[in-house]
């Protein structure tokens, strides 16, 4: 796969990717590239269980956690060729932060379900934002990192992506950036700068909570297909096309059937959910089949 990016030097981030090519919504940015260094989640969670919740984002916490996981990385470190040794030890580690745990834990990414931690020699050096435009992928089966383009991303634009899940991504502000003080920094991106985005993301949570609870059955189906059309709304206005984002557009898919929304608009939603399938969820031939089913659904209406 041609190279899209190349690391380079970027204001306040350290290094960074940025593309040097024009990416397109849906391709690959990096595919399969394999950890090199990995910890189990069960081996960090016995060793978070000795401190306090409070103190898990202290200087002496972060500088104990280091000291105790130094010695089996460095066990790692050595089963390495020396190419790859060089690769780990030339990524930056966080300030104030020594030895081989302080690059891990600076440069670590979570696999599925956050089972495990694992550095890569390239996945590692993207940096995260809480409005990527990327997304980060473990496959655990070919045990191996890949980045894809959630939305066209220009050539000379930082490629970023987010380091958490759903949940956290659409959490305040505030809670995200202590979830990755983990890696060492405060998020300065564009959601955590804008006052608007955490309003934004609040709602987000509030109408999923109400189109997820039981009492939206009480709601007459116009209302709800209002409901779920407000959602998507404003997941593009927050630029997040991934996270959540699918199930919020077959939301729309299927209120706006049943709400007996004008034709255009459901035509509308069943292309755009199958062009997100398209893109995302190539793999899966049942999710395919079905999102063409509505599109052809609404052209016979």
């Amino acid at each position: 796969m041609q190279c899209r990016f190349q690391i380079v030097p970027v204001a306040g981030k350290g290094l960074g990717a940025v593309a040097t090519v024009a990416i397109a919504q849906g391709e690959w940015v990096l595919r399969d590239d394999p950890p090199l260094l990995r910890l189990g989640a069960t081996e960090m969670a016995r060793f978070d269980h000795r401190w306090p919740c409070e103190l898990r984002r202290s200087e002496e916490y972060i500088r104990a956690r280091e000291k105790h996981f130094e010695a089996p990385l460095q066990a790692q470190l050595r089963e390495l060729s020396v190419p790859q040794q060089q690769a780990v030890l030339a990524l930056h580690s966080r300030q104030g932060s020594e030895g081989l745990a302080g690059i891990f834990f600076t440069n670590a990414l979570p696999t599925e379900q956050e089972e495990d931690w694992v550095l890569c020699e390239t996945a590692s050096r993207f940096n995260s934002s809480c409005q990527q435009n990327a997304v980060y992928q473990w496959s655990e089966r070919q045990s191996s990192a890949s980045i894809r383009a959630v939305w066209d991303i220009p050539v000379g634009e930082e490629i970023s992506v987010f380091y958490g899940s759903t949940e956290q991504l659409l959490s305040p502000g505030v809670q995200r950036r202590e979830f990755l003080s983990f890696w060492g920094f405060d998020c300065c991106c564009p959601a955590c700068s804008a006052r608007g985005s955490d309003d934004n993301r609040r709602r987000i949570r509030e109408l999923s909570a109400r189109l997820d609870g039981t009492e939206i059955v009480q709601l007459p189906m116009v209302e709800r297909y209002s409901l779920a059309v407000t959602r998507l709304q404003l997941y593009q206005a927050e630029k997040l096309f991934f996270a959540g984002y699918f199930r919020a557009l077959a939301a729309c898919v299927q209120l706006s059937q049943a709400a007996d929304a004008p034709l255009a608009e459901r035509r509308l939603w069943a292309e755009m959910a199958l062009r997100h399938a398209q893109l995302f969820h190539a793999e899966d031939a049942a999710l395919l089949d079905h999102c063409a089913a509505a599109v052809e659904a609404s052209r016979d209406s």
